[in-house]
């Protein structure tokens, strides 16, 4: 009989990741690599791709099939290899803001 070590995969953070923003507290988002805006279940609008600088956009992540809620804004990417890119964000007001970063990887090798 063999032996083998495994490691049990905490997924628990990926429950419910795509709910919690509210619409009005959003002054700004966009779907990075995408041609066209996407609005998520709470109503928040994703622009298209704008106000970037350099990087590839890609939509790799449309060929995969996805099995939560509200994908959209999760299948394109904007990405670079050995280069930078940049985003300037249209700032309308002046104050504090919060940044939130949503990632996703849409191009895979090989399973896990």
């Amino acid at each position: 009989m063999g032996a083998f070590a495994y490691a049990t995969i905490d997924r628990s953070t990926l429950t419910n990741f795509y709910k919690g923003t509210k619409k009005e507290d959003v002054v700004f988002a966009v779907n990075c690599g995408a041609d066209k805006a996407v609005t998520d279940m709470a109503g928040i609008t994703y622009l298209a791709d704008e106000y970037h600088e350099g990087g590839i956009a890609s939509g790799e992540g449309k060929n995969h099939r996805w099995i939560v809620p509200n994908s959209e804004v999760y299948q394109t990417e904007r990405w670079g290899k050995g280069s930078k890119f940049t985003y300037r964000i249209p700032a309308t007001e002046t104050g504090k803001f919060t940044l939130v970063l949503k990632f996703s990887e849409v191009y895979f090798d090989m399973p896990n």
